[in-house]
C-alpha cells in the first residue's frame, strides 16, 4: 500500500496496534477481554430481560437499570470484537469510515451512559427527599422523555463532532487499490447489491432478529447452567448449540449493520478472512451438535435404561471437544487457500458478509483448490451430516412404532420434537441458498444475498423460540423465573 503512504494522499486505511510494546503477550491478553464480554453479554442482557418481563420490576430506578445495561452492551460490542480480532489474527486494518463510526459510537454510549447515571442520582433523591411524591413526579411517560432525552442529546453532541472530522477529511478514490498490478488488502461490502436505497429498512429485521438471538440464546444459556434440573445431555447440546448461535450472529450482522446504517463497507484482507473462517467453522459446529443430539434422542428412545450410563458428563465434554476441534480444523485449510491468493481484480464484494468463493472468485490465481475445498466441506457438513440424522431418525421412528402404548409413543415423539423443528430451519434454508448460489444464474444478486442471510438469521432468532415453547421442562423454568409470584 505504498501509495496509501505517500505524504500527499489522505488516508483511508489505518493500522491499529493494539498494545504497543506487549505484541507477545496479545493472546494472553486477549483472555480477560473475551471472558469481560461474554459475562457482560450474558449479564446485561439477562438484566434487560428480567426487568422487561417483570412487572413489579417496571419502576423508575430498574428501568434507568435497563438502560445502562443495554448502553453497556453496545459500548462493550464497540470495543472487544475489534479488540480481540487485532490480539487473535492481527486484522488491525480499518477504514477511515469505520473508524469515524467507531468513535462516533463509543462517544456517543460514553456521554449516554454519564447521563443515565446522572439521571439515575436524581432518582435516589427523588426516592429519598420527596417518597410520598416518588410515584407521581417519576412517571412512566417521563422515564420514556427522559430517555429520548438522553440519547438525543449525545447523538447531537457527537453527531456535530463527526462532521468536524468529516470536514477534515479530503476523499480519496480508491485508485491505487483498483489497479491491476497491486494486490488489494481493502475491500468494499456493498451489502445488498441493488437495494442500497431500503437499506434502512432492510436493517430493521436484522436488527429485530440479532436482539431476540442474543437475548433468547443468553437467557436459554443461563437457565441451563444454573438449574441443575437440566445438567442432562439434551440441554447441555442445547446450551452449546446457543452458544454457537450468539457467535453466528455476532459474525454477521454487526457488519451488515454498519453497513446499512453508515455505508462503512470497507473491510480489510485480514478481518475477511477471519470473518470467513468463523463464520464457516462456527456453521460447520452447529451441524456437528445437531447431529449430536439427534443421536442423543436415538439414545434416549431406543436405550432408556443405559442413557446416563452412556451420555455421562464426561464424554458429552469429550463430544464438544471433538466437536470444537474437528469444525475449526476442517475451516483452517480456507485461511491458507486465501492468504496465497493474489487479489488484483475489482476491490468490490457484493454482500453482507465475506463468504469463501466470493472473495476466491476476485483473484487472479487459479482458485480450483478453492472450490473442491469448499466443495469438500459442504458435502461433509451438508450432505453427511444430514444423511446420518436421517438414518437415526428412522431408527427412532421404527423403535417409537414397536411402542405398544399410544401415550409412551406420543412421549418419545415429543421428547424429538424440538429438534426435528431446528433441524429444518437449519437446514432447510442452508441447501436451498447454496443451491440457488451455485446454480441460480438467472436470480437476482439482492435475491442471492438475502437468502444467504435468511438462512442463518432465522435459525438463530428462532431456536430459543422453539426450544423454549415445546420443551416443558425448560418452558417451566421460565415460567418459575419470571412468573412465579413470590410468596
Amino acid at each position: 500500500m505504498i501509495t496509501l503512504n505517500h505524504t500527499g494522499v489522505s488516508h483511508t486505511v489505518f493500522q491499529l496496534l493494539g498494545i504497543p510494546g506487549l505484541e507477545d503477550q496479545h493472546m494472553w491478553i486477549s483472555i480477560p477481554f473475551f471472558i469481560s464480554y461474554v459475562i457482560n453479554l450474558l449479564g446485561n442482557n439477562l438484566l434487560i430481560f428480567i426487568i422487561l418481563m417483570k412487572r413489579s420490576l417496571h419502576e423508575p430506578m430498574y428501568l434507568f437499570l435497563c438502560m445502562l445495561a443495554g448502553a453497556d452492551v453496545v459500548l462493550s460490542t464497540c470495543i472487544v470484537p475489534q479488540a480481540l480480532g487485532i490480539f487473535w489474527f492481527h486484522a488491525g486494518e480499518i477504514s477511515l469510515d469505520r473508524c469515524v463510526s467507531q468513535v462516533f459510537f463509543y462517544s456517543t454510549i460514553f456521554i449516554s451512559e454519564s447521563g443515565i447515571l446522572l439521571v439515575m442520582a436524581f432518582d435516589r433523591y427523588i426516592a429519598i427527599c420527596y417518597p410520598l411524591r416518588y410515584t407521581t413526579i417519576l412517571t412512566h411517560a417521563l422515564i420514556g422523555k427522559i430517555g429520548v432525552s438522553i440519547v438525543l442529546r449525545s447523538f447531537c453532541t457527537m453527531f456535530s463532532k463527526e462532521l468536524m472530522v468529516e470536514s477534515h477529511v479530503v476523499s480519496l478514490d480508491m485508485v491505487a487499490l483498483n489497479r491491476t498490478a497491486v494486490s488489494h488488502t481493502v475491500f468494499r461490502l456493498l451489502g445488498v447489491p441493488g437495494l442500497e436505497a431500503q437499506h434502512r429498512w432492510i436493517s430493521i429485521p436484522f436488527f429485530i432478529s440479532y436482539f431476540i438471538a442474543l437475548l433468547g440464546n443468553s437467557l436459554l444459556i443461563c437457565i441451563i447452567l444454573t438449574k441443575r434440573s437440566l445438567h442432562e445431555p439434551m440441554y447441555l447440546f442445547l446450551s452449546m448449540l446457543s452458544g454457537m448461535d450468539i457467535v453466528l450472529s455476532t459474525c454477521i450482522v454487526p457488519q451488515a449493520l454498519v453497513i446499512f446504517w453508515f455505508h462503512a463497507g470497507e473491510i480489510s484482507l485480514d478481518r475477511c478472512i477471519s470473518q470467513v473462517f468463523f463464520l464457516s467453522s462456527t456453521f460447520v459446529y452447529e451441524s456437528r451438535i445437531l447431529l449430536v443430539m439427534a443421536f442423543d434422542c436415538y439414545i434416549a428412545i431406543c436405550y432408556p435404561l443405559r442413557y446416563t450410563t452412556i451420555l455421562t458428563h464426561a464424554l458429552i465434554g469429550k463430544i464438544g471437544l471433538i466437536l470444537f476441534l474437528r469444525s475449526y480444523g476442517t475451516v483452517s485449510p480456507i485461511i491458507f487457500l486465501l492468504k496465497r491468493l493474489t487479489f488484483c481484480k475489482s476491490n468490490i464484494l457484493p454482500n453482507t458478509t465475506c463468504k469463501h468463493i466470493v472473495l476466491a472468485r476476485i483473484s487472479c490465481n487459479d482458485i480450483r483448490v478453492n472450490i473442491w475445498y469448499g466443495l469438500f466441506v459442504l458435502m461433509s457438513t451438508l450432505v453427511i451430516d444430514v444423511m446420518l440424522i436421517f438414518i437415526s431418525y428412522v431408527l427412532i421412528l421404527h423403535a417409537v412404532f414397536r411402542i405398544p402404548s399410544r401415550d409412551a409413543r406420543h412421549k418419545a415423539v415429543n421428547t424429538c420434537g424440538s429438534h426435528v423443528c431446528v433441524i429444518s430451519l437449519f437446514y432447510a434454508p442452508a441447501i436451498f441458498s447454496v443451491l440457488t448460489q451455485r446454480y441460480g444464474h438467472q436470480i437476482s444478486p439482492h435475491i442471492k444475498v438475502l437468502l444467504a442471510n435468511v438462512y442463518i438469521l432465522v435459525p438463530l432468532m428462532m431456536n430459543p423460540i422453539i426450544y423454549g415453547i415445546k420443551t416443558k421442562q425448560i418452558w417451566d423454568q421460565v415460567i418459575h423465573v419470571f412468573f412465579t409470584k413470590r410468596a
